[in-house]
């Protein structure tokens, strides 16, 4: 079975709801109410003329109980009995005993002796026949007063001893039957079930016209909103009343007249920045493109410093293969001086078989774009090399201290082009003189704001850090901003294309890395580079 979200349902369901159950719930308490209310009522009149008819009775059967005359208290029961309701009476002497009695047996015939010498007030009891409904019993002391006797009355009163006067002479008992009684009470909640019927449909009705004033027309407005949520600017919600509604009906209207006017502009809007972005496309593609040669460019001016660097480093051993080479054949019968010139000849052969393969490897593997356990140190040692073929660096001191490092997964090519370049872009600042240095380290993972943006995972615990630190002239506070920006530069035209550290900035952001700089004019400048652990 479904099980229906009440918070689901529309406004005008959860108020007819809440409206009903409401309406239901107050009129089952009012119709408690008023029945008990009601039932009251009868019952306390019921007791009062109970009451009433025994008080008479018991006045009227004095004479005939100080006599104990059976005929005169006969025709006072007979009367009494004629009453619709009294089902039956009795008249007893000061000793309980019964003097006359008529009507249903079954109902009793009367009070205890014990009971009615006790008692010298009126008793009311109610209590239920098997087969004829509930009674009320009402006993009632009779009492002698002297009034409204006949002179003989009187005169047989005085004969009595003066402490029976104004004493309980005997007791009454008339039994009234609850039944007319019970027959009002169902028709009072008849009458009452009858109008909370009608009011129930009458506040159904007035229910259902409420929210058909009140709600219509914000299921209206609603709908509305939700077409010009998709776009349709079209509907109008009609003003029916001058009430809040009514109002709230008006500004709606007139807001989405405004918004209307202002889709329209922001679509001329729209097309104007198409056509300036499609007359732009072409420039953003020439710009592209010259990017990209520029960046060519750059690499292919650090192939040809590389080349000139490498063509120096292995001139050296050609020389002295040549110088070997003409040894050997002037001195072909020295097996001695031949055997020597031949093993330098193969050093000077190892060592530029050496060179070309660092460089192959530094080439292959720049190309090669799959990643492999890395580690920073052997990184920092390959670059050194790399960079003294493409800069001098007879004047330059190297400071190493490389701390042991855990593998990162990155591309060794890739790792080397950053470190090459900032390498050479510190020899450069240095002018060729000074004091290189080369650190690296882990230290705890600290957050940043970039990393909070882009890194939406758990912060890695630490990350491993280099740090490349020159005492050249350093980079000026204005310029610090641009420092990675492609095509920026602070060297001299010629010697520089600016696209050095935009890629030293690209290739450690696409590993989640950061570069930081730290920089004083005239003392130096450090640049951090920083990987996460994984």
């Amino acid at each position: 079975m479904k099980i229906i979200n009440f918070n689901h349902l529309r406004i005008r369901t959860k108020a007819i709801i809440i409206s009903v159950t409401f309406l239901f719930l107050a009129v089952i308490f009012a119709n408690l109410i008023f029945i008990d209310l009601g039932k009251r009522v009868l019952e306390r009149g019921v007791q009062r003329r109970g009451v009433s008819l025994a008080k008479n009775f018991a006045y009227n059967v004095e004479y005939g109980v100080l006599i104990e005359n059976k005929t005169i208290l006969n025709g006072f029961i007979e009367g009494i009995m004629r009453e619709e309701d009294v089902a039956c009476a009795s008249v007893f002497d000061r000793h309980g005993k019964i003097l006359n009695h008529a009507g249903d047996k079954r109902l009793g015939s009367g009070a205890s002796r014990q009971t009615l010498i006790e008692k010298d007030d009126i008793q009311l009891n109610l209590f239920k026949s098997e087969d004829r409904g509930f009674f009320y019993e009402i006993v009632l002391p009779v009492k002698t007063t002297g009034k409204k006797m006949t002179g003989e009355e009187l005169i047989l009163l005085k004969q009595t001893e003066d402490k029976d006067k104004d004493k309980e002479i005997g007791a009454v008992r008339i039994v009234i039957s609850l039944a007319g009684m019970e027959g009002e009470i169902n028709l009072l909640i008849k009458t009452i079930l009858l109008f909370s019927i009608l009011m129930v449909i009458a506040g159904v009705l007035l229910t259902f016209f409420l929210v058909k004033v009140v709600l219509g027309p914000i299921e209206q407005l609603a709908v509305a909103t939700k077409r010009i949520s998709e776009g349709d600017y079209a509907p109008v919600v009609e003003v029916k009343s001058r009430d809040e509604i009514g109002e709230l009906a008006c500004s709606f209207n007139q807001m989405v007249n405004k918004i209307s006017e202002k889709e329209i502009k922001i679509k001329e809007y729209t097309n104007k920045l198409e056509k300036t972005v499609t007359e732009k496309g072409e420039v953003i593609a020439e710009l592209t493109t010259t990017q990209s040669q520029l960046i060519q460019s750059e690499k292919l001016a650090g192939i040809g410093i590389l080349a000139s660097g490498v063509a120096h480093e292995i001139n050296n051993p050609l020389q002295g293969i040549v110088s070997k080479a003409g040894l050997i054949l002037r001195k072909i019968d020295n097996q001695d001086v031949v055997r020597d010139s031949a093993n330098k000849v193969k050093g000077y052969a190892e060592k530029m078989a050496g060179i070309v393969r660092e460089l192959s490897g530094y080439s292959r593997d720049a190309k090669i774009d799959g990643n492999s356990s890395v580690n920073l140190n052997d990184i920092i040692k390959e670059s050194l090399k790399m960079a003294s073929y493409a800069r001098n660096f007879t004047d330059i001191i190297i400071e190493k201290k490389l701390t042991d490092l855990p593998l990162i997964l990155g591309n060794a090519g890739q790792m080397q082009q950053i470190f090459v370049n900032l390498i050479t872009n510190a020899v450069d600042a240095m002018d060729g003189k000074g004091i290189l240095s080369l650190r690296t380290g882990i230290t705890p993972c600290r957050d940043t704001p970039r990393r909070r943006k882009e890194d939406k995972a758990v912060l890695p615990a630490a990350v491993v850090f280099v740090e490349v630190s020159d005492d050249g002239t350093g980079v000026k506070e204005v310029d610090l901003p641009n420092i990675f920006d492609p095509l920026f530069t602070t060297k001299e035209a010629g010697k520089g294309t600016g696209l050095g550290l935009n890629m030293v900035y690209r290739l450690v952001t696409k590993y989640k890395g950061e570069v930081k700089i730290k920089t004083e004019e005239g003392v130096g400048t450090t640049f951090r580079v920083e990987f996460p652990l994984k």
